[in-house]
């Protein structure tokens, strides 16, 4: 279902719009039906995105740097969501990358500040913010040499906001019913119509429930359990 039709959609369930599909509510334009179902796309995308991880992801490989523990975000090519998996190879002669397991600072140095004490088979990061280049991870150990691709990071990307008539949602097609149900709710409240919107929201709110209870993932889709044992190929999944 692609942005037109879902504004159709609720147009025509809130009245907003005449028989020829065009909008003529001044109080609530396209523009503003757009923009609440942008809103609900992020709400409802992140939603499935931490219930089912593996959808939208994005993978890729990093250079490591000799002396460099700190990687920002921006280096990455897509926008991140969420960030499932971490894996590093110190070295160009690694076949595998060893997994990179998440801390957080004061429980890594809870007894002393010595990043020397950490072992590159058992690398952990943790979230840091940059004065310059913003967020991004801190490798522990500290890498001792370059190495092409050897930090590997799989994670949700974030969502293109719709413009389009002819955009559609990255969502799976009964979680695309839930939205318009909830842009339907958020149309009535706009118009102050509360009967209508504490209606709506109630059926939106079943709806979402009854998807998430019973969605299966495709066979294409099925969970990837990350970071098994110490280290992983994931050419070889």
């Amino acid at each position: 279902m692609n942005l037109g039709a879902i504004n159709l959609k609720v147009g025509r369930k809130t009245q907003l719009i005449n028989s020829s599909g065009t909008f003529v509510d001044g109080n609530v334009t396209e523009a503003d039906c757009t923009s609440f179902v942008n809103d609900r796309y992020r709400q409802l995308y992140i939603k499935f995105a931490n219930k089912f991880p593996e959808y939208g992801q994005y993978n890729e490989p990093l250079d490591l740097e000799e002396d460099t523990a700190f990687y920002a975000f921006s280096g990455l090519t897509e926008d991140m969501l969420v960030l499932n998996y971490v894996g590093i190879k110190y070295s160009s002669t690694d076949e595998n990358y060893t997994t990179v397991k998440r801390r957080e600072g004061n429980l890594l140095f809870k007894n002393n500040t010595d990043t020397t004490r950490f072992d590159k088979s058992h690398p952990y990061f943790k979230f840091t913010k940059d004065t310059t280049d913003g967020f991004g991870i801190t490798i522990m150990p500290t890498p001792d040499a370059d190495v092409t691709s050897g930090l590997y990071v799989e994670y949700v990307i974030l969502p293109d906001e719709l413009s389009g008539v002819g955009d559609v949602p990255n969502l799976p097609d009964g979680l695309q019913d839930v939205l318009v149900a909830y842009v339907i709710a958020d149309v009535w409240e706009t118009k102050r119509d509360w009967s209508n919107s504490n209606q709506a929201l109630n059926r939106a709110k079943d709806l979402d429930k009854e998807f998430f209870d019973n969605y299966k993932p495709k066979s294409s889709l099925e969970p990837v359990k990350y970071g098994i044992g110490k280290s992983f190929n994931p050419f070889n999944r």
